[in-house]
């Protein structure tokens, strides 16, 4: 593998070929003297490769060359090494150049210190049809706020993603990219476990906690926090949804979903406030996923039972409850 390979063209002079046309010398002396053991047998008829057993056993030749190719392959150990590790970069290379092109556009990122993040024309990597969006964080955080469906989970994950692939391959799914250099950890997807006995907020709680224990590590982070506390109370999920962002983000790059219109107005100091929107056309509801600067106000969960067809009494008395609650801040108990 590793002569056909230095044999081929190296146009764009690649260390790896260049590394294995100085090592073709080694590599044909060793095979000479390990011709017997590296035959290929399979390619013999019945009678040849009968014969050949019967003299193996007869004067015992593979136990001879390998003993007699022992000290050929201790002196040249560091040598053989090079030669593995040359092949198996350009199979990884291959293996990097081939997912790339499946992409219609890429991007080289710039990679900083700083807490900054800028993407144009971003989009995901494993859908099919992706909308592209442009984003931008300067020694800030985010809170991405939004309706059900508009796209708010998906594009942090889109975020998370890039910035992996930046950091390992070199490449953004993008037509430009500034990521920091710093550990993407996430809370998006959460479970609870019956066998454990700890239900969804509790799982919850200890994935973030892991995220506050990271403080004084002296490391980057780029936290990913999919509607926080969700599985808790609307008062204390607001109260403790504020407290523990706006401490993650005193040091550290945070990029959070939420329903909660108050917890925009709550960190609107220290995040950057975004959001995703919907439109109902024909009854039903359509989504644009293009993410805008600000606040959201708009909730769509009554409607969307409406469209899916849940009894009007149902939708209407929900509305109703959701009215008063505005208005009083709470829905009394009936």
């Amino acid at each position: 593998m590793s002569e056909k390979l230095a044999a081929g063209p190296n146009a764009a002079s690649l260390p790896q070929i260049a590394d294995l046309q100085r090592a073709v010398p080694l590599v044909s002396r060793l095979r000479k003297k390990l011709g017997w053991l590296v035959m290929d047998r399979s390619a013999l008829s019945d009678v040849g490769e009968s014969a050949l057993g019967y003299l193996n056993m007869l004067f015992l030749f593979d136990s001879v060359v390998y003993l007699r190719s022992l000290a050929s392959l201790r002196k040249h150990q560091a040598a053989l090494v090079e030669i593995y590790e040359a092949v198996g970069s350009l199979d990884a290379a291959i293996a990097v150049a081939s997912y790339r092109e499946e992409f219609a556009r890429t991007a080289r990122p710039a990679r900083e210190d700083e807490r900054r993040l800028k993407f144009s024309s971003l989009y995901h990597p494993l859908l099919a049809a992706p909308v592209s969006n442009a984003f931008e964080l300067i020694e800030r955080s985010a809170l991405i706020a939004g309706p059900n469906m508009a796209g708010k989970t998906v594009f942090i994950r889109t975020i998370g993603l890039n910035v992996i692939l930046a950091q390992t391959l070199n490449f953004c799914c993008a037509d430009a990219a500034i990521v920091p250099r710093a550990i993407v950890r996430s809370s998006i997807r959460r479970e609870d476990s019956v066998q454990a006995g700890e239900s969804y907020f509790f799982a919850e709680i200890q994935q973030i906690l892991n995220f506050l224990k990271t403080e004084g590590d002296g490391r980057r982070y780029m936290f990913l926090i999919d509607e926080i506390y969700r599985g808790t109370n609307t008062i204390e999920r607001i109260a403790a949804s504020a407290a523990v962002l706006r401490h993650l983000a005193l040091t550290q790059m945070v990029l959070a979903t939420t329903h909660d219109v108050e917890l925009q107005e709550l960190l609107s100091a220290s995040f950057d406030l975004a959001h995703f929107s919907d439109q109902v056309v024909d009854g039903r509801y359509t989504f644009d996923y293009q993410i805008h600067p600000g606040p959201a106000r708009s909730r769509n969960a009554i409607k969307l039972l409406e469209i899916s067809g849940y009894p009007p009494a149902i939708v209407r008395e929900a509305e109703n409850l959701a009215a008063r609650a505005t208005q009083l801040d709470s829905i009394p108990e009936s």
